[in-house]
């Protein structure tokens, strides 16, 4: 599961700095920090309502993980040379996110984690599972 600091949690890009060849679902964890100066951004004030409330230090989504690209300096707003592009498909918002410590890696759930996610979420139980299956 990917730590990731607001306000970039909110878009099917997210930048890293290197390549990897997993694939499937994750969950997405908004970090305990907040990006400050990333609020003052056009592309982020387009993004995100004059009312939105950031979450933080606690599993927000569900994503699949589609594909992994190389910048390639212009395919979105949130584009930056030298890194890699995760893009996300199928993500779902928690109803109810939940709070958890978070790691600047990917990081694997912890089956109580899971089964909380799913207890406050029941929408997503069986995705959970598949996932977790697969």
């Amino acid at each position: 599961m990917p730590n990731v600091p607001h306000p970039l949690k909110c878009h099917g890009l997210r930048k890293r700095s290197a390549a990897l060849d997993k694939r499937g679902t994750l969950l997405i964890h908004a970090g305990s920090e907040v990006d400050i100066p990333a609020l003052a951004l056009p592309a982020v004030r387009q993004t995100l309502a004059d009312d939105h409330q950031l979450v933080r230090g606690a599993v927000v989504a569900v994503a699949d993980l589609a594909d992994i690209h190389a910048d390639d300096g212009g395919c979105t707003p949130w584009s930056q040379q030298g890194c890699f592009h995760w893009e996300l498909a199928r993500v779902q918002r928690l109803t109810t996110p939940i709070p958890a410590r978070g790691s600047q890696r990917l990081w694997k759930p912890t089956p109580e984690l899971l089964r909380e996610i799913a207890d406050a979420n029941p929408h997503l139980s069986g995705r959970l599972a598949a996932a977790k299956a697969a």
